[in-house]
């Protein structure tokens, strides 16, 4: 059996899982990125800017959708490996 895709989650989507996520698409996997089984962290920058974990999170997906990964959610990943949703295997 071999695997052409992979869903990802995991915790801090800004660090590991988006050099993850990059790394699955440059050796040719479509990667399923479920937004609501990923968390962030907040991020402070230099000189005092910082961002909260929300905007961390939601920029990070927003980056990542299409290009690099197919962003859906929890359900919609459950929906669709038990039947219940038509596949979208033209995407990405």
């Amino acid at each position: 059996m071999r695997a052409n895709q992979f869903v990802l989650t995991g915790v801090v989507i800004h660090n590991s899982m988006d050099a993850t996520v990059r790394a699955g698409k440059a050796l040719g996997y479509r990667i399923i990125l479920p937004s609501d089984a990923t968390t962030a962290v907040p991020v402070a920058g230099p000189g005092g800017k910082s961002w909260t974990a929300e905007t961390v999170h939601d920029l990070t997906l927003a980056i990542l959708d299409k290009k690099y990964a197919e962003v859906v959610t929890a359900d919609e990943v459950i929906a669709r490996f038990d039947g219940t949703a038509p596949s979208t295997d033209d995407k990405n």
